[in-house]
């Protein structure tokens, strides 16, 4: 299956969407369930320090602790993102917007490698000290202006977001 809007359009006939435009994911689609992931994990994340927080300060569990729960939570954050990417081609947030993530060049969910390389980049760039949330943000947006809805991440790990 072609990923170019004009021949997708050419094969399968007029489209009242326009071009390709029926087979990708929005942008808005995209957005929706990257805040519902954001949301849903980040629930998972500050549900224990919210329920410890009157007994339990970051003061109280010392540098070695905060370091471990840092580690945790990274961890999480990873795996949430990619082992429902690699198996299913979507995240419990993409689920809800009934969009998935595919090789660029098939149907299929990307695999590991695929899924790891789609999570790496934004991960690391949350890391930059000051700039980091702009600079994962900023690589995620580039998909406003890419005609097949792409971001930097999507590019690297040769992925797609469809509908369905």
């Amino acid at each position: 299956m072609s990923w170019r809007p004009e021949e997708e359009a050419a094969r399968r006939g007029p489209s009242p969407a326009g071009p390709g435009e029926d087979r990708l994911a929005s942008v808005g689609q995209r957005v929706v369930g990257f805040a519902a992931d954001a949301a849903l994990a980040g629930t998972v994340l500050l549900t224990p320090g919210m329920l410890a927080a009157d007994a339990v300060s970051f003061d109280d569990l010392g540098p070695g602790l905060t370091r471990l729960v840092a580690l945790v939570a990274a961890v999480f954050l990873a795996l949430y993102e990619v082992v429902p990417t690699a198996l299913w081609g979507r995240t419990p947030g993409k689920a809800i917007v009934n969009i998935r993530v595919v090789g660029i060049g098939d149907e299929r969910p990307p695999g590991w490698k695929g899924a790891v390389l789609r999570w790496v980049l934004p991960a690391l760039a949350f890391q930059v000290a000051v700039v980091g949330w702009v600079l994962a943000i900023a690589l995620r947006a580039v998909l406003a202006l890419d005609p097949l809805h792409r971001g930097v991440h999507d590019r690297l790990a040769g992925t797609i977001v469809v509908r369905g």
